[in-house]
């Protein structure tokens, strides 16, 4: 019975006449019974005496008919003021002033899909398409009573702007609601709900008269509703509007879904005609084993010969997938990886723009270079790049290069045994290197401890961090002592580190008992540090603090990827700035170690190190659906109109103006600035191409490639409980189940207009009431009776 305890009217401003009309009978019963006056006399005693032996009965009676008086006139009122059980579902279409705020899920989960019968033939459906139809049902029955329904229309993609704005829902609005609603698609993108929800409480408040309804018509995807504390706080905010809130399911069960999570590779090492290998995540968010995965590659638009394929991936697992692709050509390129046969689409297309370059610059600095010296570290590092099946192109130079020569066309510098450097060499270096450039450190005969300790490394106060070299350093150099016997312990110990890992078997280096270190410069693990006031600083047993051996303890985010047999540090690596270094503190050469003479180590570990700190902060953007691409541009350098292709070939080349401003804090004063993608410019999956036109004539060509969210494809479906539990017990609402259009039509799924029930009761009461009235009644004999 609790359902009684749901009901409104529907014309309020009546019932409070029906009220007391209900009144009416009770008056008009004390007023007859006021009309008369008692006469006694003999003649009625007899007939009082009679009386007083029914009276029960006839009180009775008289009570039965005054209620059933009462009744007929409280169920006129109540026709007359329309009640509605469940008004929090069916009062929209009672009659009485309704604001419907309809808030629409248009992410890119709703582009789940699945086929249905419609109109007799087998079909292909998605969510939005489902939820463009529970909006067109509810204006639909809305328009049965014009003037007395308003509809707002709000896109989870653009809240704050909505696509109907309180109009009135009549035969008219329907063809333009409908010309709209076609052209809605769901976007690519991720939203907050919450963010809804809020956009539909402002127009709630703004509403103080008549009834409220926020129909929330989405997806429902678990992922959404289980730790989201925003959207509970959001409901309950909107729940003290005294709005009701619907919230109606699109899609009716979960279905299958694989995703490409990720595509990572070399792509900032690409050069023409030379393979870089390329790894795929796919993942899969079903409940069943996909088998047989295929993939195909594209490059620029067009398939790449053959497919990959993932033998299996299980429910909720990941797998990854790697391959070897190659661009024929020099200049920027569109890459994309597509999943074959999975019904959910957005997140089975990933892209990457990608800048190959005809040759790979690598800059070698050596200490003997032009000393009339042999080069023998540099003529090394030279064969372990093998330009021939890499494109890398090595230039060795001496120290005084770096001073005299721009370092932004190098991919990576390798600095060989070099000596004192002046400080006009090394601004430069320290500047391409926060850039976003790579350094590699190889010691040797030249090395200046101090000059390395002091300047290049250069940490003097508890809590620095680095220059660019990682440690401090003892002077000289140190023999690594020979053991002999067939259980000497290898003399180096390599790390699982990125740029040792190909060489391990299992947590083996399998080359490590060929590898001989003679020489070595060592660390010095006894330089004291001073406090922030220039004191010496003591740890807390008193002790001055020295460098540690220990990373962990030393927390300078310098990270020691290979040590010696004796414990010493062999190899460390470290940031600065937007770049990375790695440091071994031996020769490149086979002066001081066996090591650069062994291509099976030397040449793989030379290889994944230039893969591991080579520049990549020219690497082309990556941004998700939705996100804006910034351009801060120096006003003395571009043009202020640029031009920009979206991947949507049909729109052909378009303008992009940038706007001039004044930033004193900027060199020059003046910047060139746009946010592109402010206005779903970005929704798009693809590469996005500008170019950017220079002063001196030339031009910029900059590539962003745009995804989709991987949050999007998990489509599992938040349960009734895992809604309930967000929504709380003090919150009042309706969930509809996907498919249902019960609610909205008043049919038996759920609550009902009972004026129908009204009317039948009525014409009850009434043939009751004239059967007991003439009951009670005094009904005369007819001339004929017999007495």
């Amino acid at each position: 019975m609790g359902w009684l305890l749901n009901f409104s009217f529907a014309t309020s401003g009546i019932i409070a006449g029906g009220v007391a009309l209900v009144a009416s009978p009770i008056i008009i019963h004390l007023i007859n019974r006021l009309r008369y006056r008692r006469v006694r006399f003999a003649a009625m005693e007899f007939l009082l005496e009679s009386q007083q032996k029914n009276r029960r009965r006839v009180l009775i009676e008289q009570l039965l008919l005054l209620l059933l008086r009462i009744l007929i006139v409280l169920a006129l009122a109540l026709l007359v003021a329309r009640l509605i059980v469940g008004a929090d579902q069916l009062a929209m279409f009672a009659g009485v002033k309704t604001h419907h705020v309809v808030v629409l899920d248009d992410s890119a989960s709703m582009q789940d899909s699945w086929e249905e019968e419609v109109d007799g033939q087998i079909k292909r459906v998605n969510g939005f398409d489902k939820a463009k139809s529970v909006v067109s049902a509810i204006a639909n029955e809305g328009s049965r009573l014009p003037g007395s329904q308003q509809l707002t229309v709000l896109l989870l993609s653009r809240p704050k702007q909505p696509l109907f704005d309180r109009e009135d829902v009549n035969e008219d609005f329907l063809t333009e609601l409908k010309t709209k609603l076609d052209n809605q698609q769901p976007t690519h993108r991720t939203f907050a709900l919450e963010d809804g929800l809020d956009a539909a409480r402002k127009f709630v408040k703004e509403d103080e008269t008549g009834i409220r309804h926020v129909h929330v018509v989405s997806d429902f995807r678990r992922g959404d509703w289980l730790d989201s504390q925003a959207i509970s706080d959001a409901v309950l905010a909107l729940d003290k509007e005294d709005a009701s809130i619907n919230l109606v399911r699109t899609i009716p069960a979960r279905h299958e879904n694989l995703a490409i999570t990720d595509v990572q590779g070399e792509f900032h090492l690409a050069v023409a005609e030379v393979p870089i290998e390329v790894t795929v995540k796919v993942r899969n968010d079903g409940e069943k084993t996909a088998k047989d995965v295929r993939l195909s590659v594209f490059v620029d638009g067009q398939k790449t010969p053959g497919s990959e394929s993932i033998q299996a991936v299980e429910p909720g697992e990941t797998e990854s997938h790697s391959f070897y692709v190659w661009f024929g050509t020099g200049g920027m390129h569109e890459f994309e990886v597509r999943l074959e046969g999975d019904d959910f689409t957005p997140d089975d297309r990933r892209f990457v723009a990608v800048e190959v370059a005809e040759k790979r610059r690598v800059l070698i600095v050596d200490g003997d270079f032009g000393q009339g010296r042999e080069v023998i570290g540099a003529d090394f590092l030279k064969l372990a790049l093998v330009p021939e099946d890499t494109g890398f192109e090595p230039l060795v130079q001496s120290p005084d290069f770096l001073r005299k020569n721009p370092l932004d066309p190098f991919t990576t510098i390798y600095m060989v045994n070099v000596g004192p450097l002046e400080r006009d060499a090394v601004k430069p270096l320290e500047e391409y290197v926060a850039e976003g450039g790579g350094l590699v450190w190889f010691l040797g005969s030249q090395l200046d401890s101090a000059f390395y300790t002091d300047t290049l490394y250069g940490v003097d106060q508890v809590g620095e961090k680095p220059g660019l070299f990682p440690v401090p350093l003892k002077p000289g150099r140190r023999e690594l002592q020979h053991l002999a016997g067939a259980q000497t312990p290898p003399d180096v110990k390599f790390t699982k580190h990125p740029i040792f890992a190909g060489l391990f078997e299992g947590d083996a280096y399998i080359l490590a008992p060929f590898v001989n270190v003679w020489e070595y410069v060592a660390v010095d693990q006894s330089r004291k540090l001073v406090d922030e006031n220039g004191e010496p600083a003591l740890d807390g047993d008193g002790r001055p603090v020295v460098w540690q051996k220990d990373d962990n303890q030393r927390r300078d985010g310098v990270t020691t990827i290979a040590t010696l047999r004796n414990g010493e540090p062999f190899a460390f690596e470290h940031g600065f700035g937007e770049g990375r270094i790695v440091t071994f503190l031996t020769t490149a050469g086979p002066e001081w170690n066996n090591w650069t003479k062994m291509p099976p180590s030397y040449v793989p570990t030379i290889a994944e190190t230039q893969a591991r700190v080579a520049r990549t902060d020219r690497v082309p953007e990556r941004r998700l659906a939705g996100e804006p691409i910034p351009f801060d541009l120096d006003a003395a350098l571009y043009e202020t109109e640029g031009r920009y292709s979206t991947p949507d070939v049909d729109l052909g080349t378009q303008k992009l103006l940038l706007s001039v401003e004044q930033d004193n804090a900027a060199e020059g004063g003046a910047r060139l600035r746009r946010t592109f993608g402010v206005r779903d410019e970005t929704d798009l999956l693809g590469v996005y191409r500008f170019t950017l036109p220079r002063q001196a004539g030339t031009a910029e060509q900059r590539w962003v490639a745009v995804n989709a969210p991987v949050e999007e494809g998990q489509l599992t479906l938040a349960t009734d409980d895992d809604i309930e539990r967000r929504m709380g017990q003090d919150v009042d609402y309706h969930l509809q189940a996907a498919g249902n259009f019960g609610w909205i039509k008043g049919g038996d799924e759920g609550d009902t207009d009972v004026h129908r029930v009204l009317l039948a009761l009525l014409v009850v009461l009434l043939v009751c009431e004239q059967l007991l009235a003439w009951r009670l009644s005094f009904h005369s004999q007819t001339a004929g009776a017999t007495r």
